[in-house]
């Protein structure tokens, strides 16, 4: 399996993941063939790119630390919830049935992630716009959990972070959605206003859904940055709580690696070079340290081009040494495979240049 661009897709091609409409349902099924009517239809929905099997990928498993049946489902749920409230006046009754369900997802997020605890996070996923805000925070809350399992996090623990994460940006849902989508840069007064649902999703979760305070900090304080520049409160360093790191590096992470109204989807690799080169300035230093230590540079699936004038698909990533990948070799021979491990010494002077897909 691997990932191509929209632009360079063909008829005849076969889709290696399934792709989800804005409502949860299966827009294209694994497996199917694509032919020009829905290659032309993709492009109109702003999917960034979409996994195919062919020959020279077949052996390429792009596996996730939860399952895709999960992630869809949650992100149903979470869409439900805020359409829910979006609404009207939703009784409690059907506000605690919503936190309920999503109460049990957590749990199964926090077993996923832990039972693949030695897995590094290693997918790019292909949400397109409509779906964004439900999608990217159940990403977030996997990737928080990733990153609190390697900080030996106990599972009580873990379920609160875990928590928080998925609910981060619940407080959007009192922000004018003119302004939240603004295919554009936001005035300072739009910025303001913005800014708001930190405070506004922590009351909400605190006062409507029942959290605790260990689980709705990190809805609060995930924009805090470590220099004290952040927002609400300007809190910094070891005033911003744990949990509240952890969701800001998945947050931005996620944010920098889909596409939005007004920036397109950035590779993984751009996305973590931002992140380290924010170390004490947005970002506490130990979270950083575990986050490049679990997080793939270039995913698998991904086609790279090598600094010795090769190129090739990354097949396998390896924990501790997420930008030295296990290489797959474009050659004149597909028949006979040629691999290149990065990891070994042998290539220590042979980087990845730049990606293809």
């Amino acid at each position: 399996m691997r990932l191509i661009d929209l632009d360079k897709l063909e008829p005849g091609m076969i889709l290696g993941r399934n792709i989800y409409g804005p409502g949860g349902n299966v827009l294209l099924r694994k497996g199917l063939t694509l032919r020009e009517a829905v290659i032309a239809s993709l492009k109109k929905q702003n999917y960034p790119g979409v996994y195919i099997d062919d020959a020279f990928s077949e052996e390429v498993d792009v596996n996730d630390v939860i399952s895709e049946e999960l992630r869809n489902e949650t992100t149903t749920k979470l869409k439900n919830l805020f359409v829910t409230v979006q609404d009207g006046k939703p009784s409690p009754n059907a506000i605690a049935e919503s936190v309920s369900d999503l109460s049990q997802m957590i749990n199964d997020i926090v077993d996923q992630v832990f039972s693949n605890r030695q897995m590094v996070y290693n997918l790019v996923d292909l949400k397109n716009h409509d779906d964004y805000t439900f999608r990217h925070s159940v990403n977030v809350s996997a990737l928080a959990t990733v990153l609190g399992t390697a900080l030996y996090y106990s599972r009580s623990a873990l379920i609160s972070l875990a928590r928080g994460a998925l609910f981060h940006d619940i407080g959007k849902m009192f922000i004018d959605k003119d302004i939240l989508y603004k295919n554009g840069p936001l005035t300072p007064e739009e910025f303001e206003h913005v800014k708001r649902h930190s405070e506004l999703g922590f009351d909400f979760a605190k006062n409507k859904l029942g959290f605790m305070a260990q689980e709705s900090i990190s809805i609060l304080q995930h924009h805090e940055k470590f220099d004290g520049t952040g927002y609400p409160h300007g809190r910094g360093g070891r005033d911003i709580h744990r949990n509240a790191q952890i969701v800001s590096v998945a947050d931005v992470f996620d944010a920098m690696t889909s596409f939005r109204v007004y920036h397109d989807a950035r590779l993984p690799s751009e996305a973590m070079e931002y992140v380290m080169g924010n170390v004490g300035q947005h970002f506490d230093g130990e979270v950083v340290d575990v986050f490049l230590k679990k997080v793939a540079a270039y995913p698998t699936g991904i086609g790279v081009k090598l600094s010795n004038g090769m190129s090739g698909l990354v097949c396998e990533n390896y924990e501790g040494m997420t930008m030295r990948p296990k290489v797959k070799l474009l050659t004149d021979n597909p028949s006979e495979p040629v691999y290149m491990d990065l990891r070994d010494p042998k290539h220590s002077s042979v980087t990845i240049v730049g990606v293809l897909y």
